[in-house]
C-alpha cells in the first residue's frame, strides 16, 4: 500500500484525476506521465487537471514530496507552544516517513532493472561466442578440405602430408577448446563444475558453471546447489557473480572488490517479488522495530525513530520528571517535545536532552499538578 502516491493508466481521453492523499501545500504535489514530469492545474483541493490527456496505456503517477531540508515550525525557548504548530511539525515528519516508505517499495523495481542489465550483458557474451564458434567451424571445414587434397598427394610428398596432419590435429584441438569455452557460457553442452570446487575463489574465469552440493565457499542462505555466472573485468579487478538456485526461481548477486567478497544480495523479479515485498515490509516495521505500549517506539526504514510516553509532575512549582527513552537513539535526538492535558499557568518544557532520555520541567510559579504526553524523534 502506498500512502503518498497514486497510479493511473491513461486512456487518451481523461485528463482530470483525483488526488486521494493529503498534503501540506499544493506545490508539494507532482505528476509524472511515463516517468516524465508534466504541467497541471488544480480544479479543487482533491482534483487536478493535465493540459493534455495522457495517451492510451500511459503510466500516470501522482505523488507527494514534502520538503526535508527545512522545518515548517521552529520552536523557541519561552515561546507559547500552540497545538497547530505541533500538528504541523508532526504532519511534516509523518508525511516524510510515508514518502520514504513508498520510495523503499519502488526501489525493488530498480533491483529488477539491474538484473535485466546483467542478463543483457550475458546475452551479448553468448552472441559473441556463437560468432566465434561459427568462424572456427568454418575454418575446420576448410582444413578438412585441405586435408583431403593433401591425402591425394601423399604419394608425391609424404613430408607435406605429415605437416598437414599435424595442422589438422591442431585445428581439432582448437575446436575442442572452443566447445569447452562454449559449455562454460551455457552454449550447446552441460555446464562444467566450478573450477577447484570453491565458489569463493576470485580467480575463477568468466563463464557459466554448475555448483554441486559438494562445492565449498559461501553460498546464499538455505541454498545447496545451483548455477554460477562469473564475469571478470581483468586480473586483480572487480569480479561479479550471479547465483541461480537449482530448485526454484531465486537469484542472488555479489562482487569481489578491495580484497573481499560482498554479501549475497537477492534479486527480486516477477517470480518472487510479491511475497518478498510483504515479508520485508512486515520485518521492517514490526518485531524488534516497534513497541506499541503507552511508552513505546517505532523504528522506520531509513533510520528514523519515533518514541512516545506520558509524564506526571507534582504540584510544587518547578517540579521535574526524568524520562528514559525505551531505546537509545544511535546518532541524534532531533525533536523532543511535550504536551499538557490541561492548560498550564506557565510553559512546560524539556532540558538535559540526550540520546537516552530527557527531563520535563514546569514553571516555578505553577502550583498545580500537571500531566501529559512527550514525544521524541531522532535517528
Amino acid at each position: 500500500m502506498e500512502f503518498s502516491r497514486v497510479r493511473y493508466v491513461g486512456d487518451g481521453i481523461t485528463r482530470t484525476f483525483v488526488v486521494p492523499f493529503p498534503y501540506l501545500k499544493p506545490e508539494h504535489v507532482f505528476v509524472h506521465v511515463n516517468l516524465l514530469p508534466v504541467e497541471f492545474e488544480w480544479v479543487n483541493p482533491g482534483v487536478i487537471q493535465l493540459s493534455e490527456p495522457p495517451e492510451n496505456g500511459a503510466k500516470v503517477v501522482i505523488f507527494r514530496e514534502t520538503p526535508r531540508e527545512i522545518r515548517f515550525v521552529e520552536f523557541v525557548d519561552g515561546a507559547f507552544l500552540k497545538a497547530s504548530d505541533l500538528d504541523q511539525a508532526m504532519i511534516q515528519i509523518f508525511y516524510i516517513a510515508q514518502e520514504a516508505s513508498d520510495l523503499s517499495v519502488s526501489n525493488y523495481t530498480d533491483t529488477v532493472g539491474a538484473m535485466a542489465t546483467a542478463l543483457q550483458i550475458s546475452t551479448t557474451y553468448h552472441s559473441d561466442m556463437q560468432t566465434w564458434l561459427n568462424q572456427v567451424q568454418t575454418l575446420t571445414a576448410e582444413n578438412q578440405a585441405l586435408t583431403a587434397q593433401n591425402q591425394a598427394l601423399t604419394a608425391q610428398n609424404q613430408a607435406l602430408t605429415a605437416q598437414n596432419q599435424a595442422l589438422t590435429a591442431q585445428n581439432q584441438a582448437s575446436a575442442e577448446q572452443v566447445q569447452t569455452l562454449a559449455a562454460m557460457l551455457g552454449l550447446g553442452a552441460a555446464a562444467p563444475n566450478v573450477p577447484g570446487g570453491n565458489i569463493d575463489d576470485n580467480t575463477i574465469p568468466t563463464g557459466f558453471y554448475f555448483v554441486p552440493d559438494t562445492s565449498s565457499g559461501t553460498k546464499p542462505s538455505d541454498v545447496t546447489r545451483g548455477h554460477l555466472i562469473v564475469s571478470r573485468e581483468g586480473p586483480g579487478a572487480t569480479v561479479r557473480q550471479l547465483y541461480l538456485n537449482n530448485t526454484d526461481t531465486r537469484i542472488w548477486t555479489r562482487a569481489w572488490a578491495e580484497g573481499q567478497w560482498s554479501d549475497w544480495v537477492e534479486c527480486y523479479h516477477t517470480g518472487n517479488l510479491d511475497a518478498a515485498t510483504d515479508a520485508r515490509l512486515a520485518d521492517a516495521f514490526k518485531g524488534a522495530n516497534q513497541s506499541l505500549a503507552n511508552t513505546g517506539y517505532q523504528k522506520l526504514p531509513g533510520g528514523l525513530i519515533i518514541q512516545w510516553g506520558t509524564y506526571s509532575l507534582a504540584a510544587a512549582g518547578g517540579s521535574t520528571q526524568a524520562i528514559t527513552f525505551p531505546v537509545a537513539f544511535p546518532t541524534a535526538l532531533i525533536h523532543p517535545s511535550v504536551s499538557v492535558n490541561t492548560a498550564a499557568a506557565q510553559m512546560i518544557g524539556t532540558l538535559n536532552c540526550s540520546l537516552t532520555g530527557m527531563t520535563i520541567r514546569k514553571g516555578v510559579d505553577d502550583s498545580a499538578a500537571r500531566s501529559g504526553f512527550w514525544l521524541a524523534i531522532g535517528y
